[in-house]
C-alpha cells in the first residue's frame, strides 16, 4: 500500500470517529474531539461541558465507547479521556448544536442567531461569525451571515486561532447548514491586533493648567486686583482709634533776619 493511501485512510478513520462521538454525545454538550496516535495506542480526548454525564455511572458510557471503537473502527487499545470546558461559549461545536436546536424548535433564524452572537461576545470572545444556508424563509435557498468582532478567514492566523464547526438543522422545509466561527480571547500580539479601535489616551495634566486650556483662558482665570478696596483699607489705617489723641504738629516759625 502506498504511503499516501495510508495517510488518507487514517484521516478518514479519524473523521468517522469524530462524527460518531458527536452523534452519541450530542445531548451532553460535546465539544471538540481530538484523536491522537501514541506508542501505547490511540488517545481520544473529549471536551465537554458535562463530564459526569459523558463518563456515566461507574464509567458505563466510556466502557461502551471503548468497545465500539475496538470492534467497529478497529482501533488498537483506545484510551478515552474526558476534559471539562470552563466556558462553552468559546467552543463552536456546542454553539452550533445549540443554534440547531433552537431552529428545530421553530424559533426564527434571525432572533436565534443574534441572541447567540450576543451570548458569545458577552462571554469575552474577540469575534464570531454565523452562517446559515438553506431555505431559511421562502421557496429559494440562500445564505445568511451574522458577524461581529474580529474574524480572520485565511492564512496561518485563521488556522491557529479561529475555531470552526459545521452542523445541520433538520426542518420541515428542508435541511439547513450551520457554520460557526469563533475567535476566543487571547493575550499577546494577536490579541492586541484584534482590537481595531483603541481608546484615546487622556491628556496629561500640567501643574496649574487644565487639559485643553489655552493661554488666553489661563490669563482670564487670574484674579483681578480691586484698587478701590485697597485705597479704603489705607484710609482706615490712617484714622485714629477711639480714645487716642490725635498728634498735632506745631507750626514752625520762620526766622526773621
Amino acid at each position: 500500500m502506498a504511503i499516501e493511501r495510508k495517510f488518507i485512510q487514517e484521516q478518514v478513520k479519524k473523521l468517522r470517529v469524530d462524527m460518531y462521538i458527536h452523534k452519541e454525545l450530542e445531548r451532553f454538550g460535546c465539544g471538540d474531539v481530538e484523536v491522537k496516535r501514541t506508542p501505547l495506542g490511540n488517545r481520544i480526548v473529549i471536551h465537554t461541558t458535562r463530564p459526569g454525564l459523558v463518563i456515566g455511572r461507574k464509567g458505563k458510557n466510556i466502557e461502551m465507547l471503548t468497545n465500539v471503537l475496538k470492534k467497529r473502527f478497529k482501533m488498537d487499545n483506545p484510551q478515552i479521556e474526558v476534559q471539562e470546558i470552563s466556558k462553552g461559549e468559546f467552543d463552536p461545536n456546542i454553539m452550533a448544536n445549540q443554534l440547531a436546536g433552537t431552529l428545530e424548535r421553530g424559533i426564527h433564524f434571525r432572533k436565534s442567531s443574534y441572541s447567540l452572537v450576543r451570548q458569545i461576545m458577552g462571554a469575552g470572545a474577540l469575534g464570531v461569525q454565523i452562517g446559515i444556508c438553506g431555505k431559511v424563509s421562502g421557496g429559494r435557498s440562500r445564505m445568511e451571515k451574522f458577524k461581529e468582532g474580529y474574524i480572520k478567514h485565511c492564512g496561518d492566523t485563521a488556522d491557529k486561532y479561529v475555531k470552526t464547526a459545521v452542523t445541520q438543522a433538520k426542518l420541515k422545509a428542508g435541511v439547513l447548514g450551520i457554520n460557526v466561527k469563533i475567535t476566543p480571547p487571547m493575550s499577546g500580539r494577536f490579541g492586541e491586533l484584534a482590537i481595531v479601535e483603541k481608546k484615546p489616551e487622556p491628556a496629561e495634566k500640567k501643574e496649574g493648567v487644565q487639559p485643553g486650556a489655552t493661554p488666553a483662558k489661563k490669563e482670564a482665570e487670574k484674579p483681578v486686583k480691586d484698587t478701590k478696596s485697597d485705597s479704603k483699607k489705607e484710609k482706615e489705617e490712617k484714622k485714629p482709634k477711639p480714645g487716642e489723641k490725635k498728634e498735632t504738629k506745631a507750626p514752625q516759625k520762620e526766622d526773621k533776619k
